[in-house]
């Protein structure tokens, strides 16, 4: 209770959820705890259990990856440039690196392609141009330049079991080369477009499988050529993966399967993994979601897929950037965890009660729901075109979301068993669809747990705002739209005209008997939430309104505007209370902490900003995103902040006001005995271990009284004592003490301690030395120039006495 009233004034990351994947082909290491996926112009390695960034493999920033290769024994990483640069990265492990190299390949076609060669030392490249090099990795020379593919080489793969090597090109036809000969063996038709897949079945490398645009699967015998099978699976595939022959998955013990038969999976346009036999048989297909738009599809494109034996789950990467890991042992194939590569611009948070999870709308039409613990992420597909806003229950038990799609829905907590493993922390399913609004839906409300029945409050580019009542909605859990449950219909309550134009955000208050609106007119609005009536109007702002929040105590409302100012109202007369300016840019989002005695501001500007309500001052300033911040959000206790922005970050914050003051108050304790012995060190004329405590307390003056102590003593004793006490300093002591002494030599009082200390160094230092020490360079030019300022003022302070003295004389 004491640390939920305190006023808060320091907070530190403790989460940072950035992009670590951007496109393009994974791996997954041998011992299949990371993934190493290209971000950019940088390769992340990212642990699979925490998703924390554990490593970044740096390239140059004008020279974005194309491909990269990881050896089978996780000893070599080879990556290529656009601007065909290969670099070699030696490996003890993933995290590091012992040794690099590269080299440029010749013809001027960018690689698209690679493999490894089963003994970790060639690797195949394959370019835009159709021409395949294999390349000693560890040598680095090139050991064959194989030409006659047509167009864009678009998959390779060495024969496990012989010197041959597997590509294929756009026109659908596979061929086979000798590496004793670097000829052309033999060419695999049956294709008619491009083959974006070859895998080898087993280790024995007598069958073949490849997959491509044209929606089959091929079964070839590499010794003649010949076709085996032929499957048709009606779906762009991306990528096929065989299956042990051991293994448990799917349909492993289905009657159509026969004896010891091979089985694969396949990846593609669906979105879903399916899992066939090399006779045909579609050993599992999930259900498709009916409704979908093409949109949606598209994003759920899986693009590659790997099976972790170790694990017993097979991994796919989705087009929208999510990796995602199903337990392969179980029949219906469930997700255990979900990781987000990417979530391009966030627009909305907001923490779901007191757990760890944060509900996120980014430019997607998927809902997403982070556990900042483990990064684990679900993602809620409903909506067919791009969330708005996102709102959750002060109890956490149900959520709300509106999108362009003109529709909000609500989800609530699963009651029965996930369809995920225990590993996540809660399970959410779509409960209700509200339909009416005839313009994208910006912005959406829920009310407060108490004793009435639960809604929420939802407005459009169409300027009308809409009450909806989801009481039995979430007092049931649905299916998908397409399941055997039907998705309530959520009925409008009541729907006003609520602003001249978009209105851009919505709250209710603590007790939900008025709804706040702010619009892109300038003002804020208050409804009652019994009849729709309009209560009052908030006007003062000189730019439209983003964000609006009730205090959760005080009869206060708190608005944040694009003039940059955050304006406090009073429900008593509706009238501006106080205005607080900080942010260069348009404030955007606001939330009440503190229990209401402060409140937290996002900005354009990047920036995060903690205002005591009181006073009106800014208690501190978060600097944590790279771009605008469009959401912030707050525990129930206030002790954790989640932001997210245009920078595609998710930053949470933890309150460290207790440490922070527990940490001042030790440092002022350590000072005053530091000080008390710095003193005790004077008084017994233990100058020179005096000295070495103020430069290690870091305290210029403490040390400038030290030095004039000495300097007080006779003349032949100050010298001596001086020598003395800066005998036998360190390197880095002498730089900070050559720092000390230029800062003192700017002001003519202290000079003179300076120059004495300038010249005990040079008695026992040579100049050159005191040069050559790290960043002393920097303080030679002030000393010299303030040196002979003061020569010039002692030099016109002589000739000034000896006209005196002179005068004086001539008097007598």
């Amino acid at each position: 209770m004491e640390n939920s009233l305190q006023l808060k004034t320091s907070f530190e990351v403790r989460t940072k959820i950035g992009a670590f994947y951007t496109g393009g082909k994974v791996a997954i290491s041998r011992d299949e705890k990371y993934l190493i996926c290209p971000c950019g112009t940088s390769l992340n390695v990212a642990e699979i259990d925490t998703g924390i960034t554990a490593y970044t493999f740096q390239e140059d920033e004008e020279d974005p990856i194309t491909t990269f290769v990881l050896s089978p024994d996780n000893k070599l990483l080879v990556t290529c440039g656009q601007s065909l640069l290969v670099r070699a990265f030696s490996l003890t492990s993933l995290t590091s690196v012992s040794g690099s190299s590269s080299w440029r390949i010749p013809g001027g076609a960018p690689i698209c392609v690679g493999a490894f060669d089963p003994t970790s030392t060639h690797v195949a490249l394959g370019t835009t141009r159709g021409t395949v090099q294999v390349w000693d990795a560890v040598k680095k020379y090139c050991t064959h330049n194989l030409k006659g593919v047509a167009g864009l080489v678009g998959a390779v793969a060495f024969n496990p079991a012989a010197s041959q090597l597997f590509s294929s090109g756009s026109d659908g036809v596979i061929n086979v080369w000798s590496l004793e000969t670097s000829k052309r063996v033999m060419q695999l038709k049956g294709h008619v477009s491009a083959v974006s897949a070859l895998r080898f079945t087993d280790v024995k490398g007598k069958t073949l499988l490849s997959a491509g645009r044209d929606q089959i699967v091929r079964l070839w015998e590499t010794v003649t050529g010949r076709a085996l099978k032929t499957i048709p699976v009606f779906e762009f595939l991306d990528d096929v993966v065989p299956l042990a022959k051991d293994a448990v998955f799917p349909g492993s013990s289905s009657p159509e399967r026969k004896h010891s038969e091979p089985c694969f999976v396949t990846a593609g346009s669906k979105g879903t993994i399916r899992v066939w036999t090399a006779g045909g048989k579609c050993l599992y297909s999930p259900d498709q979601a009916g409704d979908e738009s093409e949109e949606a599809a598209a994003n759920r494109h899986i693009v590659q897929a790997f099976v972790c034996t170790e694990r017993q789950q097979i991994a796919s990467v989705s087009f929208d950037h999510t990796i995602t890991f199903r337990k392969l042992c179980d029949e219906r194939l469930p997700a255990v965890k979900h990781m987000s590569g990417f979530n391009d611009e966030i627009l909305a948070v907001r923490t779901i009660g007191d757990t760890s999870q944060v509900a996120m709308a980014t430019n997607s039409d998927s809902l997403r729901v982070v556990d900042v613990t483990t990064q684990d992420v679900q993602i809620l597909h409903g909506h067919t075109d791009v969330l708005m806003a996102v709102d959750a229950s002060a109890d956490g038990s149900w959520l709300a979301t509106c999108s362009k799609d003109q529709t909000v829905r609500v989800w609530a907590r699963s009651s029965g068993e996930s369809t995920a493993s225990s590993e996540c922390t809660s399970h959410f399913e779509c409960v209700g669809v509200g339909r009416g609004h005839t313009a994208a839906v910006g912005s959406v409300a829920c009310s407060f747990p108490d004793n009435s029945a639960p809604f929420l409050v939802s407005a459009a580019r169409d300027c009308t705002m809409k009450v909806w009542e989801v009481q039995y909605a979430v007092q049931s859990i649905g299916g998908s739209d397409s399941g055997g449950h039907d998705v309530s219909r959520l009925e409008v309550r009541f729907t006003v005209q609520a602003h001249a134009k978009d209105v851009n955000a919505l709250a209710v208050a603590p007790k939900n008997q008025l709804i706040a609106s702010a619009g892109a007119d300038k003002v804020a609005k208050l409804w009652s939430v019994s009849d729709g009536s309009l209560v009052g109007v908030l006007r003062g702002h000189r730019r439209g309104v983003w964000s609006v929040a009730f205090s959760p105590i005080d009869r206060l409302v708190g608005t944040a505007s694009a003039d940059a100012t955050i304006r406090l109202w009073t429900l008593k007369d509706f009238s501006c209370v106080r205005t607080l300016e900080g942010h260069s840019n348009s404030a955007l989002s606001l939330t009440f902490i503190s229990r209401g005695m402060q409140l937290c501001s996002a900005g354009g500007d990047g920036l995060l900003k903690i205002w005591n309500i009181q006073s009106g001052d800014a208690a501190c300033t978060l600097d944590g995103h790279d771009d605008r911040v469009w959401a912030v959000s707050s525990s129930q206790d206030g002790e954790v902040l989640v932001s997210g922005g245009s920078d595609s970050t998710l930053v949470v914050w933890r309150n460290t006001t207790v440490e922070m003051a527990q940490r001042d108050q030790d440092k002022e304790a350590k000072l005053i005995l530091a000080q008390q012995e710095l003193s005790n060190l004077l008084a017994n004329r233990c100058y020179t271990k005096a000295i070495a405590l103020a430069l290690k307390l870091d305290q210029p003056y403490r040390l400038l009284g030290v030095v004039k102590t000495i300097l007080e003593l006779p003349d032949a004793d100050s010298d001596a004592q001086l020598d003395r006490a800066l005998h036998g300093l360190r390197k880095d002591q002498l730089v900070t003490l050559l720092q000390f002494v230029s800062t003192w030599n700017t002001n003519a009082h202290h000079s003179r301690a300076a120059q004495a200390v300038l010249q005990s160094l040079f008695r026992q230092h040579h100049p050159h030395f005191l040069c050559d020490l790290s960043e002393a360079n920097k303080f030679v030019e002030p000393l010299i120039s303030y040196t002979e300022r003061h020569a010039s003022r002692v030099s016109q302070l002589m000739r000034q006495a000896t006209f005196i003295d002179f005068t004086w004389d001539a008097m007598h």
